[in-house]
């Protein structure tokens, strides 16, 4: 069971486990990247099951959805994870990657940060919506709870923490790989270098061998073909199999 929740995490990391061959010590950085990884799609999907459940759809389609953003959360930090890992391209090159994601981020994080403050200020909400809108969408929630922080400064800088909060987590691994980027060079920078040399060397290794092989077998071939010849000459000083 631990190695599978190890393998799970390592997979979550997107890191490339041929070079934790190559940089073993390594892989304990890697296993808090991919929990890291996870726990931001978590607290993804459960933001948008509380979204959803607040349009009114039906609560196994809140599942499902929460469940499907969780995977697409997951897969977009793997993937900009996995294409700055192990690279040796300069800065410039990998913020161009990682940005983007940072962008996305920025605007997931807010879609699915605001359904769980609006779940932390259900009480207060409720009480401001009255009885008669206990069940009111997604939007009569919102301007409930603006016009709660608007009389209260406390309720305004708790609505901004929590917010900030949460988009945090959804851009942890985003922020992770970033500042990653600005810090010494680690040694799975070059991983991939090693890697591929170590390929080159293998394989120039195998062909060797075979080489080899096959020059073993070709002499096995020549020395069969000479000893049917001999076979057929026979003796010496007698005749062969040949003659008549």
């Amino acid at each position: 069971m631990r190695a599978r929740s190890r393998s799970f995490l390592l997979w979550a990391s997107g890191v490339d486990l041929k070079l934790l061959t190559v940089v073993p010590e390594e892989t304990s950085r890697f296993l808090g990247l991919g929990s890291a990884n996870l726990m931001s799609a978590a607290v993804a999907g459960t933001g948008m099951a509380f979204a959803l459940t607040f349009t009114g759809v039906w609560p196994w389609l809140a599942v499902l959805g929460a469940i499907m953003w969780f995977a697409i959360e997951t897969n977009l930090n793997r993937m900009i994870a996995a294409s700055v890992q192990g690279s040796t391209r300069g800065l410039a090159s990998r913020l161009f990657i990682v940005l983007p994601r940072l962008v996305l981020g920025l605007l997931f994080g807010t879609v699915t940060s605001v359904p769980l403050v609006l779940r932390i200020f259900e009480p207060a909400i409720n009480a401001e919506l009255g009885p008669v809108e206990q069940n009111a969408g997604l939007l009569a929630r919102l301007q409930a709870l603006d016009a709660i922080t608007e009389r209260s400064q406390v309720a305004l800088g708790a609505n901004f923490t929590l917010l900030l909060f949460f988009l945090v987590i959804d851009l942890l691994p985003v922020l992770l790989t970033l500042l990653g980027l600005f810090a010494p060079p680690k040694r799975d920078e070059r991983a991939g270098e090693i890697w591929e040399d170590t390929e080159i060397k293998r394989l120039a290794l195998d062909q060797a061998r075979e080489e080899r092989r096959q020059m073993s077998e070709d002499e096995l071939e020549y020395q069969r073909q000479l000893a049917e010849m001999l076979e057929r000459l026979g003796p010496p000083g007698g005749k062969g199999t040949g003659d008549r």
